[in-house]
């Protein structure tokens, strides 16, 4: 009978599609495994090296470094592959500029702002707004040393304020520690 043609003709139809459904669920969880599986070796290798980040790196991704040294079993794929990419893009970010940042130090029982230039990820001086106190930043594996070196600090503050355009540009000299 014509409707029986018919029926067995939406049967194979279906048994079709639904042979396709199954190969691309098949293909979208190997996909999803791979992403896992990356994503995983991603976080794992990232996680030793948090404490290495300077600290102005470290505050503009931190919710993603707080997941990320936090983890939770129900945080969802796409989320912790956007942590770890956000991550990444800022560190190569950071890599490739000069940053100046600030703090406070307890100088000699007074307290004084610094300015600190960090060169990349792992050359770092520092200053008083005097240029009179000044140093030298090392990135360790338990975060960064600082090294009081008060022969470096107008140097660094000519620099800082050259690259601020406070001074018209002209050649600076700094030492440049060598990276650990």
């Amino acid at each position: 009978s014509e409707f029986a043609t018919v029926a067995e003709s939406r049967i194979e139809e279906i048994e079709t599609k639904r042979s396709k459904f199954s190969d691309e669920e098949t293909r979208i969880k190997a996909w999803r495994k791979e992403m896992t599986q990356k994503t995983e070796a991603l976080e794992k290798s990232l996680r030793p090296l948090l404490n290495r980040m300077p600290p102005p790196l470290r505050e503009k991704v931190s919710e993603s470094v707080t997941r990320l040294q936090t983890p939770e079993a129900d945080t969802p794929l796409q989320t912790r592959t956007r942590d770890v990419l956000l991550i990444l893009q800022a560190v190569l970010e950071f890599q490739n500029a000069i940053t100046i940042d600030g703090d406070v130090r307890e100088v000699d029982s007074e307290r004084r702002e610094i300015d600190i230039l960090y060169f990349g990820l792992s050359r770092a001086w520092f200053c008083d707004r005097s240029g009179s106190y000044g140093g030298i930043g090392k990135v360790t594996d338990k975060g960064w040393e600082w090294v009081d070196d008060n022969r470096v600090a107008a140097e660094v503050r000519k620099t800082i304020d050259v690259h601020r355009r406070d001074l018209p540009p002209e050649l600076v000299d700094i030492p440049f520690p060598a990276a650990e």
